[in-house]
C-alpha cells in the first residue's frame, strides 16, 4: 500500500537485542510494521539470544490488554540513554518475521521460547516447486525486468539480447541445475556479459 513511512524493514542484519528494543519503541504505535527479513536471531547465543525472543514474545502476545514490553538492567543502555527511550512501553505495531530457517531448525534453536513463539505467530509457509521457482524466475525476468533496468547485480542492467539468451538457456537447461532462483539467473547473465564466447561453458560448469 505504498506506506513505507509505517515500515521499517531489516535485512540480513545481525541485530543485537538493545538495538531491536530501539526499533520497537520506535515502531511501537498502532499500524507500524517492523519486519525482520533473513536476520540473525535464532543463531545468536547467550544472553542477546534469550532478550531478543523475550521481546518477540512481548511485542505478539495475543491479548485484549496492552502489549508491554522492558528493558529492567542495574544501568541504562547508552543507546536507550541517548534517544530517551523508556525501560518500559506499551507496544501496539506488527511484526513480520522472514526466514529461510525451517520450522524444525527454529523450534531446535529456540528450545523453550519456541511454544510460546508458535503460538503467538500467524505461521505461513513459502515452498516453491521446481516448476514453480522456474516460472517465478521468468516472471521476475519478462515481467519485472529483473536483467534490465531493476537489475541489482549490475548498473542499467543487461541487454535485451542477454536478457533474452538467458531465458532461453534456463528453459533448456532447468532440470540440470540444484535449483532455479533469481540469484542463479543473475549469475547467468553476468558469465554471458563478461564471457559471451564460452559463456555456456563456464556456466555448466560452475552453476
Amino acid at each position: 500500500m505504498d506506506k513505507t513511512e509505517d515500515v521499517y524493514y531489516v535485512k540480513a542484519a545481525s541485530i543485537s537485542a538493545p538495538a531491536l528494543y530501539a526499533i520497537f519503541y520506535q515502531y511501537r504505535h498502532k499500524n507500524k510494521v517492523v519486519v525482520l527479513d533473513d536476520c540473525d536471531i535464532i543463531h545468536k547465543t547467550g544472553k542477546d539470544k534469550s532478550d531478543i525472543l523475550d521481546m518477540l514474545k512481548g511485542v505478539t502476545e495475543v491479548t485484549k490488554g496492552p502489549r508491554h514490553i522492558s528493558w529492567e538492567r542495574a544501568s541504562p543502555n547508552p543507546l536507550m540513554r541517548e534517544n530517551n527511550i523508556p525501560t518500559k512501553f506499551e507496544f501496539k505495531g506488527s511484526v513480520v518475521w522472514i526466514t529461510n530457517d525451517t520450522i524444525e531448525d527454529i523450534s531446535k534453536k529456540c528450545k523453550s521460547h519456541w511454544n510460546a513463539l508458535s503460538s503467538r505467530f500467524n505461521q505461513i509457509k513459502v515452498y516453491f516447486t521446481e516448476q514453480e521457482k522456474l516460472l517465478y524466475t521468468l516472471y521476475l525476468i519478462e515481467e519485472c525486468d529483473m536483467l534490465g533496468k531493476n537489475c541489482e547485480g549490475k548498473e542499467g542492467g543487461y541487454s535485451l539480447k542477454i536478457q533474452s539468451e538467458v531465458i532461453d538457456y534456463i528453459n533448456d537447461n532447468y532440470k540440470s541445475f540444484k535449483e532455479i532462483t533469481p540469484r542463479l539467473a543473475t549469475k547467468i547473465a553476468d558469465i554471458r556479459h563478461n564471457f559471451p564466447k564460452n559463456w555456456k561453458k563456464l556456466v555448466s560448469n560452475q552453476l
